[in-house]
C-alpha cells in the first residue's frame, strides 16, 4: 500500500528500510524522499515504523553465524 503518494513510497519499502536501520520518519525522508513534498504521509509512516518495530521486537533479531550455523537468536530486550 502506498504511504507517500508524492514519492511513491510503500509500506513494504518502509519495512525494508527499517530492517536496514532506518528508525525515524526524518531518516525515511533522507533515504526514500518520504514527506518531502506535502508531508501528509508522515503520521502514517510513523505508524508503519511503529508496527515494524513491534514485529521485530516480538520475533527477535536474527543474525547469520559465520561458523556455518544457519542463524542465531540475539538477545531481545522486549522478550
Amino acid at each position: 500500500m502506498l504511504v507517500c503518494v508524492c514519492k511513491r513510497v510503500s509500506d513494504s519499502m518502509i519495512h525494508d528500510a527499517y530492517e536496514e536501520g532506518i528508525q525515524s520518519v526524518e531518516s525515511l525522508g533522507q533515504h526514500l524522499g518520504l514527506g518531502q513534498c506535502c508531508g501528509k504521509c508522515k503520521p502514517y509512516a510513523q505508524q508503519v515504523l511503529d508496527t515494524a518495530s513491534k514485529n521485530t521486537s516480538a520475533s527477535g533479531v536474527q543474525m547469520w553465524s559465520p561458523a556455518g550455523a544457519s542463524t542465531l537468536n540475539v538477545w531481545n530486550p522486549a522478550a
